[in-house]
């Protein structure tokens, strides 16, 4: 019986442990982690719609630059055409973490808490069957141990009846 007690007291410890660490595993994740995911996003975004806006100013002034400058065609044209792709490059940047922050800030970031909060759901329903179960079984183990002493009182009762009979039938 003690046995069993003590493996009760640590499988539910140990339930009871699992809830507490899920719970702060979404504390953390819906306290902090999340706001610093969403913020290093926006500035990911913003330093590349900066970027974007420095590569249109450059192409801006290489338009002006060889605009006014009577230099070779070729030059110029190798030029204007590196800094088009620049801006190409940008805005493809751009566009890409956009969607990125789009999906963090709907899709990535909701999908991790939702997941966050049903483990922690599992390991409260977990640690509520664990004490049931342990419960449910202390009972019973209680039951028994009541049942095996009235056993023993009964035999030992039946075994004083039989003592008893036999030492009146010797005395006469």
């Amino acid at each position: 019986m003690q046995h069993f007690e003590e493996s009760s007291r640590d499988a539910l410890a140990r339930a009871e442990q699992e809830v507490d660490l899920s719970t702060m595993a979404l504390k953390q994740f819906t306290d902090f982690e999340m706001k610093i995911k969403l913020d290093r996003s926006q500035h990911r975004l913003q330093m590349t719609k900066d970027g974007l806006e420095e590569a249109k100013e450059e192409m801006a002034q290489l338009e002006m630059m060889y605009k006014e400058q009577d230099l070779a065609d070729k030059t110029r044209e190798i030029v204007l055409r590196r800094g088009k792709r620049r801006v190409e490059r940008a805005e493809a940047g751009l566009a890409i973490e956009m969607r990125d922050q789009e999906q963090l800030a709907t899709q990535t970031l909701p999908l991790e808490e939702k997941r966050l909060k049903m483990d922690l759901e599992s390991k409260q329903k977990a640690l509520a069957q664990t004490r049931r179960t342990t419960e449910e079984a202390l009972a019973d183990k209680k039951i028994a141990l009541m049942s095996c002493e009235f056993d023993v009182t009964k035999i030992k009762s039946e075994i004083e009846k039989t003592e008893k009979s036999e030492k009146t039938k010797k005395t006469p």
